[in-house]
């Protein structure tokens, strides 16, 4: 192995020549140089979607473009090549990696500077092709990868994983898989991309929290939720008189559930008996079991909501956290069976 040269050390006048560099690599083709007209936005492709009523001015000063356009300009530029694929059809080139810096360079052939400080146009632009194998969704999948230069606002990353989910049919998990983060955060992100249009602006300005705006909503559709399913009086009153009976933290195992279910004479005339392949006759306290389960699997069902919203909550947003005190909330108020 050979002695990694202690920095610093000089590379002008030391730069490795042509023969040296076919002995040390592979040439590659799958870079050209391109006319920057040859290149085009795709329509919708992108995490970052212009909002309507948004002027393309006021786009580009939300996306810094005029700032990255003078960086670009005084470093002779941009520093990495843009990277895509050219589409047969118009013969134009599509950036999967790329899209702010060609609005930069349309920002400098807008504002007079066509030229370089080193004299090289600033139309000319280098641009990397994707492997032939590539898919749109692999393409999807790289734009939410590539993101480092200008992050991505919150409401931007929601909207990019519901894409993924609608556009390509992955489900949550496979998101995360892909993105190298949580289940838990793209079901948050995704649910948000539900809350009203006012509500997700104020979470990308930074005045609203996406974990509180998101608790809300749950407790909001829990109590929509027990007005539209609300238990007649009758069943109500039989409600309460059962809870004295069983307990509402024990598994299914744990009820003491009597059932009047009684063996009667079968539709087709069979005997009572025991051996009788008769129907049974179902009494009344079987059909009111039926219906107290429903209201036990709503009353969990709401109290999840309410410890998920308050584990949000006690650990500011920070789902992972969130999960595991939920987990710790649960095991402690219910004792739940996996059938």
């Amino acid at each position: 192995m050979k002695n990694q040269l202690t920095l610093p050390f000089q590379l002008e006048g030391n730069v490795a020549n042509r023969e040296t560099i076919r002995n040390l690599s592979t040439a590659v083709s799958n870079m050209y140089r391109i006319s920057l007209s040859m290149i085009r936005i795709r329509p919708g492709f992108n995490a970052r979607i212009k909002p309507e009523g948004v002027t393309d001015e006021l786009w580009d000063q939300i996306l810094m473009i005029p700032d990255l356009a003078d960086a670009i300009f005084a470093n002779n530029g941009p520093a990495d090549p843009l990277i895509g694929d050219f589409y047969s059809v118009d013969q134009c080139f599509y950036p999967t990696d790329g899209e702010r810096r060609t609005r930069a360079l349309r920002h400098l052939i807008a504002t007079g500077r066509d030229i370089y400080p080193n004299g090289e146009p600033v139309d000319s632009v280098v641009v990397i092709l994707n492997p032939k194998t590539t898919t749109d969704l692999d393409r999807k999948i790289k734009i939410g990868t590539t993101q480092g230069k200008l992050a991505l606002t919150t409401m931007q990353w929601a909207h990019y994983y519901l894409s993924l989910k609608t556009d390509f049919g992955l489900t949550n998990q496979e998101i995360g898989d892909k993105l190298h983060i949580s289940r838990a955060k793209v079901d948050q992100y995704i649910l948000a991309t539900k809350l009203p249009k006012d509500v997700q602006d104020d979470i990308d300005a930074g005045t609203k929290n996406i974990s509180t705006e998101i608790a809300a909503r749950r407790k909001k559709k829990a109590d929509e939720d027990d007005e539209l399913h609300e238990m007649t009086p009758s069943e109500e009153a039989h409600a309460r008189k059962k809870e004295k009976e069983y307990s509402l933290t024990g598994d299914e195992d744990d009820f003491i559930n009597q059932d009047n279910t009684v063996k009667g004479v079968s539709s087709m005339g069979g005997p009572k008996e025991d051996t009788s392949s008769g129907a049974h006759v179902v009494g009344k306290d079987a059909i009111y079991r039926d219906k107290e389960d429903t209201a036990k699997w709503k009353q969990f069902i709401n109290r999840y909501r309410v410890l998920d919203d308050e584990c949000l909550n006690i650990t500011e947003g920070d789902v992972d956290k969130a999960q595991i005190k939920l987990i710790e909330r649960l095991k402690s108020e219910f004792v739940i069976q996996v059938k």
